[in-house]
């Protein structure tokens, strides 16, 4: 028997708060593997140096930036202009970076307008009798350019030159000519009551006054008589846009080739025209007739339109009457015995046609054709198939109870003797067995109207080629249908992972549909297993000159890495950050001293300086993986510093103790704990 002791030692997990204030250019802001995207509070599971979780709350303060916009406008002799050192030599944008008050980037854009210096140009037109013309203090005594400096809306000079035009006044002669139903006639008001000449004083376009004289002529109007004759065919008539739909008179208002109206009027007479009739008797073979370019195919009515004497068309209407002529067709059937027949005087001696032609009572020929049909006496065999469940067999009064042959004289269609004989043939009856093999799936299965729900036997009655019954016995065989199930752990290295054909990219369940050796289709159900592959890491500051870790030993400071199989035989990849301490004197000016050494509860610490230390000088404990344990913070103002280290909670090993001051290691001492 051996006895054990376990002394449990539980470390705390620390709840810690930090809080951060950055500019908004520096977002997104990474910390402690958590990322910032804007201000705000959020958390991160760090490692205490004893390797327990702690969360630690990070209050994220975010100052702005500015993007600020500033507009200015000046005049064109104001420039080069400078704003916050930044030079201006045209109208435009810019931008200057400063610095706001809680030290951020901030962007000021400046818009620069320059309002221009402008020449202008005017102009102006008067008339003479508006000279001497006064414009902005200048005097013009007659049509000329001159200039006058002015401000602008936005207070920048401008120099604008002035093109004065005089226009001159004018006496014009007009003319115009007029019908004389226009009259009286008004001119820029003045009446004139006839033909002549008058004056009057109007404005020019320009505005200025001018003289004109008018001239007036005037067009007489005319009254005139048309007359025309035309036939009834012609009707409505249309005349200078007029409808005349029968004899008569109208007036139209017309213009004259000096477009001025003239009354004409129309005069209409319409001539009348005439309907005669005619008839006429022909014979069929007449056919076809032609009278007066109009053509006659059989008996009826036509008209036909002829001109009189005076130029009108008039219609005559012919009625033709046509006395057939007669095709007709007799037909005569006799049997062959009753050869040779005779039909009007015309003897047949054989089955054909022969024409007699005969006149009828209005002298018109007509044709007569005989067609004789001569009907043989037949010798027939027929042949019968009949099943045996057909038999006796009656055929024609005769009765057959088996295979045989029989003869009876019957009579045709059409009424001659014929000899039939008859060949009665009887088919036999089958028995014939059959099978199928088919997939569990495919029940039930149907067969020839038979359902069958399992593998078995069963029997239908069929029609052979013949048309007669057969018995076919069915022996169904049925192949099973199978759902597997399989499973598969892989490592997750192993990924993708393939089955089949189908293709696993994590852990999971797919099914497969397999066909059987015997051509089913079965189910496969997989289900796969990914082991994760772990990776891992630790830290060791060791003092002495080899560290040796899963067997290898490692001599210098730096990143090692091994990989080890996991209990389900995955790798797992362990990286070791190896610090090693050997030869690591004190700092000149600091001495360490730790007592008792060996121990199994406090240990004391004494660090010694030879000049005055004022900076905080802190005592860490690390255990033998570099994972630091516990922090005493000391003042340190004088040459001596005392404190002690609880090592009772911790298991025996080895252990380290570090004085740093200023945030370097200044002295390491090593303890062992029993």
């Amino acid at each position: 028997d051996s006895v054990v002791t376990m002394t449990l030692t539980v470390n705390p997990t620390y709840a810690v708060t930090d809080a951060q204030t950055i500019c908004a250019s520096e977002l997104p802001y990474l910390w402690n593997g958590v990322t910032f995207n804007a201000a705000g509070t959020q958390s991160a599971t760090l490692q205490t140096v004893n390797g327990c979780d702690s969360v630690v709350t990070m209050t994220l303060t975010v100052n702005p930036t500015y993007a600020v916009t500033d507009a200015q406008t000046i005049c064109q002799s104001e420039l080069p202009y400078t704003w916050n050192n930044v030079v201006f030599n045209a109208a435009g944008t810019q931008s200057v970076t400063l610095q706001t008050v809680n030290g951020c980037d901030s962007v000021v854009t400046m818009t620069l307008t320059v309002n221009p210096t402008y020449a202008v140009t005017d102009a102006q037109t008067i008339c003479a009798s508006e000279l001497p013309y006064l414009w902005n203090g200048v005097t013009f005594n007659a049509a000329g350019t001159q200039s006058a400096t002015l401000q602008t809306v936005n207070g920048c000079d401008s120099v604008v030159t002035m093109t004065l035009t005089v226009n001159p006044t004018y006496a014009v002669t007009d003319a115009q000519t007029i019908c004389q139903s226009e009259l009286p006639y008004t001119w820029n008001n003045v009446v004139f009551n006839a033909a002549g000449t008058q004056n009057v004083t109007l404005e020019a376009a320009n505005g200025c006054d001018s003289v004109v004289t008018m001239t007036l002529t005037v067009n007489p109007t005319y009254t005139v008589t048309d007359v025309r004759s035309i036939c009834p065919s012609e009707l409505p008539y249309t005349w200078n846009g007029l409808v005349f739909t029968s004899a008569g008179s109208q007036n139209v208002t017309l213009q004259t080739v000096n477009g001025c109206d003239s009354t004409v009027i129309m005069i209409l007479t319409v001539n009348q025209t005439h309907v005669a009739t005619d008839s006429r008797t022909i014979c069929e073979n007449e056919l076809p007739y032609t009278w007066n370019g109009v053509t006659f195919n059989a008996a009826g009515m036509n008209s036909a339109t002829l001109q009189d004497v005076n130029g009108c068309d008039s219609t005559v209407i012919m009625t033709l009457l046509v006395n057939p002529s007669y095709a007709v067709t007799e037909t005569m059937s006799i049997c062959q015995s009753e050869l040779p027949y005779t039909w009007n005087g015309v003897v047949f001696n054989a089955a054909g046609s022969q024409n007699l032609t005969l006149q009828t009572i209005n002298g018109c020929d007509s044709v007569v054709t005989m067609v004789l049909t001569v009907n043989p006496t037949y010798a027939v065999t027929d042949i019968k198939s009949v099943c045996p469940s057909e038999l006796p067999y009656t055929w024609n009064g005769v009765v057959f109870n088996n295979v045989g042959s029989q003869t009876v004289t019957l009579q045709t269609v059409n009424g001659c003797d014929s000899v039939v004989t008859m060949l009665l043939t009887v088919n036999q009856t089958h028995v014939t067995t059959d099978s199928r093999t088919i997939c569990e799936s495919e029940l039930p299965y149907e067969w020839n109207g038979v359902t069958f729900n399992a593998a078995g036997a069963n029997t239908a009655t069929l029609q052979d080629v013949n048309g007669c019954d057969s018995t076919v016995i069915m022996t169904l065989s049925v192949n099973p249908t199978y759902a597997i199930s399989e499973a598969m752990s892989i490592c997750e290295s192993e990924l993708p992972y393939t089955w089949n054909g189908v293709e696993f990219s994590a852990a999971g369940t797919q099914t497969l549909n397999l066909q059987t050796i015997n051509g089913c289709d079965s189910v496969v159900t997989m289900t796969l297993t990914v082991n994760p592959s772990v990776s891992s890491e630790i830290s060791v500051s060791w003092p002495d000159s080899c560290y040796i870790w899963n067997g290898q030993s490692y001599c210098a400071s730096g990143d090692y890495t091994q990989t080890l199989q996991t209990f389900q035989g995955c790798d797992s990849v362990v990286t070791l950050h190896l610090t090693i301490t050997v030869g690591i004197d004190d700092h000149d000016g600091f001495a360490l001293k730790v007592y008792p050494n060996p121990t199994n509860s406090v240990v004391n610490v004494q660090c010694t300086m030879n000049y005055e230390q004022t900076e905080t000088l802190e005592i860490r404990l690390y255990d033998a993986y570099g994972r630091l344990l516990d922090v005493e913070e000391t003042e340190a103002y004088g040459s001596s510093v005392q404190t002690q280290i609880d090592l009772s909670r911790y298991a025996n090993g080895i252990y380290f103790v570090k004085a740093v001051a200023d945030e370097k290691v200044v002295a390491v001492r090593k303890v062992v704990k029993r």
